[in-house]
């Protein structure tokens, strides 16, 4: 008698060794899908059908990768290219630039500058003094003082001569500044306070 109980104990954890941990979790219960001889179509981030197996004769398409609705662990469709690695390096970097006013459209938004000391020291900020650039403060957090006396502070109170400091971003590397105006995200005038 003791065999036969050894023997059932024996074949009973054999099968759960072999049976499928999805099988377990559903406890044991068979996936209520019926089977269709047409595979399933999986859907394109925009909501539309991507094409299965048997759809590439009929859209044309000789290289399209079959899909069956499965994706890889990142939630991607099975079959779609992964995006390129970042490396979480920035394309840009933030200086702190001051200088003296060359010029002032107001109209444009526009103020042409030369740059007398930059932050980052060692890591492009020197490079950059001496050079002129042209400041789009049309997005820039201004910090003016109303000097002309018409009631409002905007770029009609810088004048040439000025001292101002303002925020660009530079790409990077910097090799050179660029010829374009560059975003100014703060844009302040000291010889006003």
């Amino acid at each position: 008698m003791k065999s036969i109980v050894r023997n059932a104990a024996a074949v009973a954890t054999s099968l759960l060794l072999l049976m499928p941990a999805a099988a377990l979790a559903r406890h044991g219960q068979d996936d209520p899908a019926p089977a269709t001889s047409n595979p399933p179509t999986a859907q394109d981030d925009h909501g539309g059908a991507t094409p299965a197996a048997g759809d590439d004769a009929q859209n044309g398409s000789d290289d399209a990768k079959p899909t069956n609705g499965a994706s890889d662990d990142r939630g991607r469709p099975t079959g779609t290219p992964a995006p390129p690695p970042s490396h979480g390096r920035k394309a840009t970097r933030a200086f702190d630039v001051r200088g003296k006013v060359v010029s002032v459209d107001v109209a444009a938004g526009t103020v042409v500058m030369t740059i007398i000391k930059a932050n980052h020291g060692g890591r492009g900020g020197r490079a950059l003094a001496g050079h002129t650039i042209t400041l789009d403060t049309t997005g820039a957090r201004l910090d003016l003082s109303d000097v002309n006396g018409d009631g409002t502070k905007d770029l009609g109170d810088v004048g040439a001569g000025d001292r101002v400091q303002a925020r660009v971003l530079l790409p990077r590397p910097l090799a050179t500044l660029p010829s374009s105006p560059v975003l100014a995200a703060r844009f302040r005038d000291d010889n006003a306070h």
